[in-house]
């Protein structure tokens, strides 16, 4: 699975640095680069993303107040902020950043924080069940699987559970 990445900067040179450092990494997709980030908090919103490397100081929207705003999403992306200044540091870690990145970014401080970024992919990505799609019913001696879209109804009775479906009872 790729790790949808989005790079916000207003200094194009930055975003296109991390986009070449970001090339070898097979599991990572570059899915927008933005100089402005209210346009991309809006294209955040109508095509999700994974990951954000994200600028502290820019113009209009903060970084700090554009991560506070992913927060509210349902599924809110990670993010890496990526600054010229150090002093943020504590205030960025008030926000559901994951990681603090100094500039200038070298390769080594970036894949450092993309082994926390694939370590916590990783977890999610077992916590994952697969959705149910069969429930199993006991008929006399024998289980039988029902479709789970096939269900009307399942109801208590005697302390029994019944299960029914168009085509009978269980």
């Amino acid at each position: 699975m790729k790790i949808r990445t989005m790079i916000v900067d207003d200094e194009a040179p930055i975003c296109d640095e991390l986009e070449y450092l970001l090339k070898g990494e097979d599991d990572i997709a570059i899915v927008g680069k933005f100089s402005n980030s209210l346009e991309a908090l809006e294209t955040i919103r109508q095509k999700p993303c994974d990951l954000v490397l994200l600028d502290i100081k820019m113009p209009g929207l903060t970084g700090l107040e554009f991560a506070r705003m992913l927060s509210y999403q349902p599924q809110p992306p990670l993010i890496i902020f990526i600054t010229a200044f150090a002093e943020h540091a504590l205030e960025a870690f008030s926000t559901p950043a994951i990681g603090y990145i100094t500039k200038p970014v070298t390769y080594a401080n970036l894949a450092q924080a993309l082994e926390k970024i694939r370590a916590i992919a990783k977890r999610s990505a077992a916590v994952e069940k697969p959705a149910l799609t069969k429930i199993c019913v006991l008929q006399g001696s024998k289980i039988i699987p029902l479709d789970k879209q096939d269900i009307v109804l399942v109801y208590v009775k005697d302390k029994d559970v019944y299960v029914r479906t168009q085509a009978g009872e269980y």
